[in-house]
């Protein structure tokens, strides 16, 4: 039996993009094992995948920082015997670990410090002039690995969802609409500004009447509580309450979850809940969702290069605040329309 190994990118939305891989390769290579290396605070997504028998946790910039801890990871993974890794991450330490747990098959993309390294040599693309899946999913197809299906998913377990229908029958049983805010960003620029969340939330509460909000975010913000304060009588706070794939089982009952770039915008569009994405120093030709259910992108940057990496923006984010709540609710409320 084949044995392979997938190492994972470090960002949430982006282990999304790749779970098309997963399926691929078990097209591909009948009867194989299939183990992933990702990151802690990536790792709960990828949870009952049909495709994935094994994950293994590794956080470079975490607990697994010291020589010692690489030392024993790569001992672990010799002793897993893996015949093959596909690097999905573009990094040199990864490429490094991956040659020193002596994994005969090293495939990813070549740049000029980690080539050497790699036995199947991809070359290297701009990461910024094609879609992020495309670009992971263009390693797989390299080596002869078709992917034909590139929708995303995520797998809440029996577990989960039965968490997730208790906390809608103990607080918001009866209500026609349920919606899910999703305020905070992995990088502050992407951020809308929480002014316009509560006008946005005070005009679909006036137009739908008999609705029920979710906050959710990795973690509580001081910031969130006036607006939590403001809006009890009909918005939920789960900020820093759920793992991933609770995350994912709310999201499942939701009628429409709306968020910025950012991981549990992806996780939407992965358990098939209709989206609303509001997009400013990233553009959804290169970090859009890629997955089936009906969604729409709010995205009026034609004035700047996207993507853009600049944190003291000489035009205040003009590119997040060009987006009114006005605009963001006319589109909410045509989603559910659907």
């Amino acid at each position: 039996m084949m044995r392979i190994l997938v190492f994972e990118p470090n960002w949430l939305g982006d282990v999304i993009f790749t779970t098309p891989a997963f399926k691929a390769i078990k097209n591909n290579f009948k009867d194989c094992f299939i183990g992933c290396v990702v990151s802690k605070s990536c790792a709960g997504v990828l949870h009952n995948n049909p495709f994935v028998d094994e994950i293994i946790e590794f956080n470079e910039r975490g607990e697994d920082r010291s020589l010692r801890k690489k030392i024993l990871f790569i001992q672990k993974l010799k002793s897993k015997k893996y015949d093959m890794v596909i690097l999905l991450h573009r990094s040199f330490t990864r490429a490094l670990l991956m040659f020193l747990a002596g994994i005969k098959i090293r495939i990813g993309y070549a740049s000029k410090k980690r080539s050497c390294l790699l036995t199947k040599k991809i070359p290297p693309l701009n990461i910024n002039i094609i879609h992020k899946q495309d670009y992971y999913l263009r390693i797989l197809e390299k080596i002869g690995i078709k992917v034909e299906d590139k929708n995303c998913q995520a797998h809440p377990s029996l577990k989960e969802r039965n968490w997730a229908d208790n906390i809608l029958r103990e607080r918001a049983c009866g209500f026609d609409y349920l919606i899910a805010i999703n305020p905070l960003t992995n990088w502050s620029p992407k951020n809308w500004p929480l002014s316009y969340f509560e006008k946005l939330i005070n005009i679909l509460k006036d137009e739908l009447k008999n609705v029920r909000f979710f906050l959710t975010s990795k973690g509580v913000q001081k910031r969130f509580l006036p607006l939590i304060e403001k809006n009890k009588k009909i918005l939920i706070n789960l900020t820093g309450k759920t793992s991933l794939l609770e995350l994912a089982a709310l999201y499942e009952k939701m009628d429409l979850v709306i968020s910025g770039d950012s991981g549990p915008l992806h996780l939407a569009g992965a358990v098939n809940t209709k989206y609303l994405g509001i997009y400013g120093p990233t553009n959804p030709l290169f970090t859009g969702v890629r997955a089936k259910p009906l969604g729409c992108i709010i995205f009026k940057n034609d004035f700047c290069p996207t993507p853009c990496y600049v944190k003291n923006c000489r035009k205040d984010f003009l590119c997040m605040k060009v987006i009114k709540p006005q605009e963001a609710a006319s589109e909410a409320l045509e989603l559910l329309k659907h």
